[in-house]
């Protein structure tokens, strides 16, 4: 039996188990993946998993001073590559083969082999969908860009919008 457990994508679903008792700390949870016959793909070793997504799934751990270090992997678990920067919060999965990443004060988009193709720059940013993603700039002005970054429809804007959900 598991902790928890997530719906399924792309043949996988992310659970989560307790990790070991270590004497004088709280159990910790740890995700890891399952194929569509339940079994481990994935052995639980990662405090943040998200699924799978266009082959791909972001994967934190953390660090003594618990500070989630970022890596996009393969369901089999052998890294695609790791993200440099030290103040991600979160790694989103791929859409429209760009990846959401998220820092504290800015958001951008990486490519399926951890390319920089939009840079931290947005305060805000909504996930790419139908080619294009909604971001707000440093100025609160939403506008729709494409996955190269460039403005997907130029001219336009909105400066007191709210993205829908």
């Amino acid at each position: 039996t598991h902790t928890s457990l997530g719906p399924f994508s792309e043949g996988y679903a992310v659970f989560g188990d307790l990790g070991p008792k270590v004497k004088g700390k709280p159990r910790e949870l740890l995700m890891g993946l399952l194929n569509v016959e339940l079994k481990v793909a994935l052995t639980p070793a990662w405090h943040v998993l998200g699924p799978v997504s266009e082959g791909l799934l972001a994967g934190g751990k953390r660090d003594t001073d618990k500070k989630l270090h970022w890596q996009y992997l393969r369901p089999d678990g052998t890294v695609a590559f790791s993200l440099k920067e030290t103040d991600i919060l979160f790694a989103h999965p791929f859409k429209g083969g760009r990846a959401r990443i998220q820092t504290p004060d800015k958001q951008g988009f990486i490519d399926t082999q951890g390319k920089w193709v939009v840079p931290l720059q947005y305060k805000q940013a909504g996930d790419f969908q139908e080619g294009v993603a909604v971001v707000r700039r440093s100025d609160n002005k939403y506008l729709f860009i494409n996955p190269d970054g460039t403005p997907a429809f130029p001219g336009t804007g909105c400066a007191r919008c709210v993205p829908l959900r």
